[in-house]
């Protein structure tokens, strides 16, 4: 796995209140979970944002009447 997602595993379970019911296994698996999840939905995010971005120069010259 992904330094992040390692690095999101070791907080969610240090932390006190991370489903403090569940049984050690149960807390594992649904940090594994989690991390994974956000892994995922952050990779996807930034393949979204590979899109040509805005040229306001282009913009304006396209925008210009014809003289």
């Amino acid at each position: 796995m992904p330094k992040p997602v390692h690095d999101l595993v070791d907080t969610l379970l240090d932390n006190p209140d991370f489903y403090p019911e569940k049984s050690k296994e149960d807390r594992e698996s649904t940090a594994w979970a989690i991390a994974y999840s956000n892994y995922n939905k952050n990779k996807k995010r930034k393949k979204k944002r590979k899109k040509k971005s805005f040229n306001m120069k282009e913009y304006r010259t396209a925008q210009k009447p014809d003289q």
